[in-house]
């Protein structure tokens, strides 16, 4: 099941991911086929939301843990992981 998709800016590409625990992204052709897929694994949880920057570079995914991935589109690993963020209510 796919949780979520995007778009590259330039509507080349798009990126999608569910239950999984990868990102896929394909490549999107004119005439509405597709070409190269590539998958960016590293999550341990379901993906729960992808969105890619205005200049096409970078690519956030979320998984379920809270855990958040910045992928460099031109390199493969992930070029920083955000980890969860726990809020805790202040003792009165």
């Amino acid at each position: 099941m796919i949780f979520c998709a995007a778009w590259s800016p330039d509507g080349k590409r798009a990126f999608y991911s569910g239950e999984t625990r990868v990102v896929a992204s394909m490549e999107l052709l004119a005439g509405g086929g597709h070409g190269h897929e590539q998958t960016l694994k590293g999550h341990g949880a379901a993906v729960s939301s992808v969105a890619v920057s205005t200049d096409g570079k970078l690519l956030a995914s979320a998984d379920l843990s809270g855990w958040i991935k910045i992928w460099d589109l031109a390199a493969k690993p992930g070029v920083a992981v955000l980890r969860p963020v726990t809020f805790r209510r202040a003792a009165r």
